[in-house]
């Protein structure tokens, strides 16, 4: 959205702030599914409290750049408890992302409920065991809520926005990993060559 990307390159605000998809981090074969319920969430902007949230809103109103959404950290319980069972033959959304421990509370709030179905259950499954609960289809292809069933044919970008600074990030630390191992290689390589002309 405009009011995101003007946000991003204000230097009048706190542009670092992350927006909901990039702090956290989804296994990969449970990606689809967790954004199918994060969706309508992902470009909101995770901000500390009401104060950064409003700073943002007057920037947006005074240059008319639209509106944002937020999520107010400071608002979110660390102690949340837990107030679903986990149904038979599912996981615990929360059990396959990462998210820094800033964040867990908020992550907590939207998912402690979600839980991801591993076999495709029956109807009689979902009125004796979901319990209310969010049911997910694991290749995202039905989202099953208390009151309303969401689902369809499973598009080729999906899957392909949630976590992706969380992604770079990751493979940023593989590459480096991976360079490391390299030079390692190389020394050894050479010193064994060196090794070997004095024989």
């Amino acid at each position: 959205p405009e009011s995101v990307k003007f946000l991003h390159k204000n230097p009048n605000w706190n542009h670092t702030v992350p927006v909901l998809s990039d702090i956290i981090y989804v296994k990969e074969e449970f990606r689809t599914a967790v954004e199918n319920v994060l969706e309508p969430y992902l470009n909101y902007y995770v901000v500390n409290d009401l104060e950064e949230g409003l700073k943002a809103v007057h920037l947006l109103d005074d240059n008319k750049k639209g509106k944002a959404n937020f999520f107010l950290l400071n608002k979110f319980p660390a102690d949340l408890t837990e107030s679903h069972q986990q149904p038979s033959d599912t996981v615990p959304a929360l059990s396959v992302i990462e998210v820094d421990a800033k964040y867990l509370p908020l992550a907590k709030h939207l998912l402690q409920h979600v839980f991801i179905a591993e076999n495709e259950p029956s109807i009689e499954w979902f009125n004796n065991e979901s319990n209310g609960s969010v049911i997910l289809e694991k290749h995202g292809k039905y989202v099953k809520g208390k009151y309303s069933l969401t689902g369809g044919s499973v598009g080729l970008f999906e899957g392909k926005k949630i976590g992706r600074a969380k992604n770079l990030e990751k493979i940023s630390q593989d590459v480096i990993a991976n360079e490391k191992i390299v030079t390692r290689l190389k020394t050894d390589r050479k010193s064994t060559r060196l090794n070997s002309s004095h024989l």
